[in-house]
């Protein structure tokens, strides 16, 4: 599924590293929730079933074997 929590904590994707062999969420983006940063938004992943298409990562379309992570957060100017 995607990922895309727009604002949930604890919340990460089914996989963040898929092959043929294994899949799992190895990849993290840490923050401290007791900062005054605020997810605005997160790339979305990519479905199981793109991923297993070509047997897995890296494939055609993708170079890794890992999933780029992405988020934004807005930063407060005061």
């Amino acid at each position: 599924g995607n990922y895309n929590p727009k604002g949930k904590t604890h919340t990460h994707p089914e996989f963040s590293c898929y092959t043929e062999r294994y899949h799992s969420t190895i990849d993290y983006i840490f923050y401290n929730k007791h900062s005054k940063l605020k997810v605005v938004d997160t790339l979305p992943i990519l479905p199981e079933e793109e991923a297993k298409a070509e047997k897995g990562l890296p494939n055609s379309k993708f170079g890794s074997d890992h999933l780029p992570l992405v988020s934004k957060f807005a930063v407060p100017t005061n």
